[in-house]
């Protein structure tokens, strides 16, 4: 009998596609499901009986979601998936490290969109899952009023195996709260929201190829990359619809930071700037007897003055990505 409790999932950046690591970064999370499915193909062709014609193979896919709760010390190689570029500095000499995480405008290589992961998954059973070639599709960061922050990445992966199970080891890290979550419109301090998610779309897609396998062959992008974001905002004026309503673009900040310093001035934190953000929908209605509150839509817009639609800082104590 297997428990979830038993399990671990680790992951590790690959140094070329279709190359396996072994060089495993096991983190703390609170489910995935990452699925291999295998497709059947039926025949066409009429067989005098009334009963379908025997199923063909078809292709295997893999592909999920993993969610963890989001502490700034296993985070960054998510990040990096998701963004697919980075930059580290040296903010205070072995204890500080600013990791910068821009939204790449360039492929890893002619196979994949974005820097391919592995990651390895037991289950509680016998061996663990190996998973290769993954690509992170999406990455939502859900911050709601009472809870611990939450990550999701949703995963499209070509190849899937079983492998001895690693030995685990983990960081001491524990995740973001809400209280330590703090916002900005136009640089001016906004306390009215009461959940916040924001969300990216890489827009990938797996392609299969007359390779000879029944897995895709390449995960390449298929649409524009999209920035969303939604959340609930208590209504005490007015004047967030009127900005609705002219559909002003305004730069928009989200910061989660430690209430406890690393050294001295120094915090983990990670601040998510969208340089341009405009509400979609902003519907005020009365649901009740209850307070009015509106649950908002919006999207980034790219910025040429920032040449980009979104930028994530993370300051930790780790001087690798991963």
């Amino acid at each position: 009998m297997a428990y979830g409790t038993d399990g671990f999932l680790g992951i590790t950046k690959q140094g070329s596609w279709g190359t396996a690591t072994t060089s495993w970064h096991f983190v703390p999370f609170v489910s995935e499901g990452l699925n291999t499915n295998i497709e059947t193909i039926m025949p066409a062709s009429i067989l005098d009986r009334y009963d379908e014609p025997n199923p063909l193979e078809g292709l295997q896919t893999v592909e999920g979601d993993i969610v963890m709760e989001l502490n700034p010390l296993d985070c960054a190689p998510f990040l990096h998936a998701a963004c697919g570029s980075s930059t580290t500095t040296i903010t205070l000499s072995g204890a500080v490290y600013t990791h910068e995480f821009k939204l790449t405008q360039d492929r890893f290589d002619t196979n994949a969109a974005l820097t391919p992961y592995g990651f390895q998954i037991y289950r509680g059973v016998e061996q663990a899952f190996q998973l290769t070639d993954g690509q992170a599709n999406t990455l939502e960061i859900a911050i709601t009023a009472g809870s611990i922050v939450q990550m999701t990445t949703g995963l499209i992966c070509r190849t899937t195996s079983l492998m001895t199970k690693g030995t685990v080891s983990y960081f001491n890290s524990d995740a973001f709260t809400w209280d330590q979550a703090s916002f900005s419109l136009s640089g001016a301090a906004v306390t009215d929201f009461e959940e916040i998610k924001i969300s990216l779309n890489n827009a990938l897609e797996g392609i299969v190829l007359l390779d000879g396998t029944k897995r895709r062959g390449k995960i390449q992008r298929n649409g524009y990359r999209e920035i969303r974001v939604s959340g609930t905002i208590d209504l005490p004026d007015l004047n967030e619809y009127d900005i609705f309503m002219a559909q002003t673009e305004r730069e928009m900040i989200a910061t989660l930071k430690k209430t406890s310093a690393i050294s001295s001035g120094y915090y983990e934190q990670l601040e998510i700037i969208i340089p341009s953000f405009r509400y979609e929908g902003f519907p005020v209605n009365i649901g009740g007897p209850g307070r009015v509150t509106v649950g908002f839509t919006g999207r980034g817009v790219y910025n040429s003055g920032s040449a980009t639609t979104m930028k994530m800082t993370l300051v930790n104590t780790n001087a690798n990505v991963l």
